[in-house]
């Protein structure tokens, strides 16, 4: 009390009292500071990442559309490794651009990465980045482990980083269809395909031997087809298979690549050698059931590749399943080989245009002359034959005179009770291919002829020996199934394509099968070519399977 206060000691003491936390302010600009410095070498530090994280994406997909394409035109190549191996090479370098490789590379990968694990795979010797499946129809590639600089990396301690790729890739499902028939360098435009040891098929011109027709192949064992090996001693099951679906490896010829005048037995080689370029003769007596199991069946059971006996495979265009037969209750393709040939062609031979065709459909016999302009004695020759046979010697016919050859019909043309012949008009220098039919529906350019169950190929040999042995591939021969001989009972029965036929008893045998033989000029593009199942881009097709 009565103790004087100065006005400026009360006003500081009054300023302390009520901004007590004033005197602490630098220390928060300073830790505001370091959270700000941490947070922004963090912020860099994500940037750094996400930089190299993209630059390893781009990598990455680099080396994926890499490896997709070279595997891919490895395939054309694969049973010659050192070939396959070199543009594979190519390729990579290619399509990496700073990446060089070099061969000793494509044996980096080492052996401890496991292959694919659907089917039986094997690394190319000296070339272990490369793996082939049994039957060699699908290829495996890894594109060398590269390594590469990282762009910010380094403030993390990581200066590079490595990355690689692989593919796989093989023959697309529909491809080239090879069937175990062979057929003598000699075959007309028409014959026996198989002839078990029966009478009374005269009109199935051929061998009238058991040992005829059939040829023995393996299952090499290829995951796409649903196959597993054997190539053991029940031949029937054997080849019931692989008419029912087609062989499922790949096959070369005679004193060609890969093998040379070197002869590879498929039976022996199964899966050990690639491509065999020969196989044993076989007996037709035993294959009358099996024939019977894999063209026609029961409607019911399916084959390893999940589909029905080959008749029952029927193609996506209307007209094919639009016009089936009927045997035993199962409907069948039944698509004539003419069907093929589209109207308002050129420079191909009169006796081929589709109206000759339609006017041998006749009944009981053709009405009136052809109208190819063909001699009347030729109109007269045919009408001595039945319906179904007119339309096979229709089709010899054609398949002669698109070679410029005559046609005598085997010397039974007669004119004026002489011997004659029928010459090709219509052709100016060589002729066009006529099985043109293309509808055009699919992304690659295949013909509608390559879509008939009833279409495939089959090896050609010099001729038939007297016993069994191991015969060459010379070639491979384009045919059409065209008729199947049955029996029931004492019935005698065949199956002819056109004809719309309905047998509730055709019996469970094939007693033989008959075929046209395709001369190559009458098909278009490579179809017609002595190596055409080998054919990438036009008789085969390949895809990326992984």
């Amino acid at each position: 009390d009565g103790v004087p206060v100065s006005r400026s000691e009360h006003t500081t003491d009054q300023t302390t009292d009520q901004n007590p936390a004033r005197q602490d302010r630098p220390q928060e600009r300073g830790a505001v500071l370091v959270l700000s410095a941490i947070t922004l070498v963090i912020l860099l530090l994500f940037s750094a990442v996400a930089v190299d994280l993209g630059l390893l994406m781009t990598e990455r997909r680099q080396d994926q559309n890499a490896v997709d394409v070279a595997v891919l035109g490895a395939i054309p190549e694969r049973y010659r490794p050192n070939v396959m191996a070199q543009n594979i090479l190519d390729s990579l370098n290619s399509n990496l651009g700073a990446n060089t490789f070099v061969l000793a590379d494509l044996n980096s990968c080492g052996t401890t990465e496991a292959l694919p694990t659907t089917g039986v795979w094997a690394r190319y010797t000296n070339f272990n980045c490369i793996a082939h499946n049994r039957s060699y129809t699908e290829l495996w590639l890894r594109v060398p482990t590269q390594e590469t600089d990282t762009v910010f990396g380094g403030l993390g301690g990581i200066t590079s980083f490595e990355h690689s790729a692989f593919a796989q890739a093989g023959d697309a499902p529909i491809s080239a269809n090879i069937l175990p028939y062979a057929l003598a360098s000699s075959a007309s435009e028409y014959g026996c395909l198989q002839f078990g040891a029966v009478t009374g098929l005269a009109s199935c011109r051929g061998g009238t031997s058991g040992n005829y027709g059939p040829v023995k192949f393996g299952l090499w064992g290829n995951a796409a087809m649903g196959t597993t090996q054997s190539c053991g001693a029940n031949t029937a099951e054997l080849f019931e298979i692989n008419l029912a679906q087609g062989i499922d490896h790949g096959l070369s010829r005679w004193n060609q690549l890969p093998h040379g005048a070197t002869q590879v037995v498929d039976t022996v080689s199964c899966g050990t050698t690639p491509a065999p370029n020969a196989m044993g003769t076989d007996t037709g007596n035993n294959k009358k059931k099996a024939a019977y199991d894999a063209l026609i069946g029961d409607g019911v059971y399916l084959y390893p590749d999940g589909f029905q006996s080959r008749l029952r495979r029927i193609g996506p265009y209307p007209y094919m399943s639009a016009s089936n037969a009927t045997i035993n209750g199962v409907s069948l393709e039944d698509v004539p080989l003419w069907e093929f040939i589209p109207s308002g062609l050129t420079n191909i031979p009169n006796s081929c245009q589709p109206a000759v065709f339609a006017a041998g459909k006749g009944m009981p016999s053709m009405p009136g002359p052809l109208p190819d302009g063909s001699p009347n004695f030729v109109t007269t020759h045919l009408n001595a034959s039945n319906q179904q046979d007119r339309l096979i010697k229709l089709m010899e016919r054609c398949l002669v005179h698109i070679q410029g050859l005559n046609w005598d019909d085997f010397g039974a043309l007669i004119d004026g009770g002489a011997a004659a012949y029928d010459s090709p008009v219509g052709c100016t220098g060589a002729c066009s291919p006529i099985f043109t039919r293309n509808s055009a529906i699919e992304a690659e350019e295949r013909y509608d002829i390559q879509y008939a169950a009833r279409f495939g190929y089959v090896p050609q040999i010099a001729s038939y020996p007297s016993g069994f042995s191991n015969v060459n591939i010379l070639s491979f021969k384009p045919i059409y199934l065209h008729r199947l001989f049955g029996k029931s009972g004492n019935n005698r029965y065949y199956f002819d394509a056109g004809f719309d036929n309905v047998f509730p008893n055709f019996g469970d045998e094939v007693l033989a099968v008959a075929s046209f033989n395709i001369p190559g000029i009458a098909l278009p593009g490579e179809l017609g070519d002595e190596d055409a199942p080998n054919k990438y881009g036009s008789v085969k097709f390949m895809r990326l399977t992984r």
